[in-house]
């Protein structure tokens, strides 16, 4: 899963309704280029 800017607004409700573990969930300092990194990773 990955989400662009606004991401820090909505990571607790992901968190809590996702079972994506701890160690796996990540939020970036710059979100914008951690969105592209992440479609790029994606493939």
């Amino acid at each position: 899963m990955v989400i662009g800017g606004g991401a820090a607004i909505v990571a607790d409700a992901i968190q809590n309704h996702t079972t994506v573990q701890k160690d796996r969930f990540f939020i970036a300092e710059e979100p914008q280029f951690a969105l592209v990194n992440g479609i790029y990773q994606i493939g």
